[in-house]
């Protein structure tokens, strides 16, 4: 649960930081707008292929090779200067973070009982 807490923590910082990133890299709102829909469009593009990670990778290491990936990015990200960087360091940011969220919900509802992962899911 802590890691998927830390996960969705950064998905809220994606939107949070709007207005600190147009004043830091001196882009247009849109532009910032357009980055954290960049980054959503990371987490729908690793979806679909999550199951497969699921059924190929140990769980400690997939999971830890995304969280450092994750703090990697989010360092890059830091140092960056460049709006067009920005953009594309966000879609990787959230490819990791997709990956991050859905291998914790799958290793969630794998440990849960039948009739209980019905309830909770909805």
């Amino acid at each position: 649960f802590m890691i998927l807490l830390s996960a969705l923590v950064q998905l809220g910082m994606f939107v949070l930081t709007q207005n600190y990133m147009v004043g830091y890299l001196g882009a247009q709102p849109e532009d910032i707008q357009f980055a954290v829909m960049c980054t959503y469009a990371g987490i729908i593009t690793v979806i679909p292929v999550q199951f497969r990670f699921f059924k190929y990778f140990q769980t400690r290491s997939y999971l830890l090779f995304n969280i450092m990936l994750s703090i990697a990015l989010n360092l890059i990200c830091l140092s960056c200067r460049d709006v067009d960087l920005f953009l594309f360091i966000r879609f990787f940011q959230g490819i990791a973070t997709g990956n991050t969220i859905v291998f914790g919900l799958l290793l969630i509802f794998s440990r849960l009982p039948s009739e209980r992962v019905q309830t909770i899911a909805q």
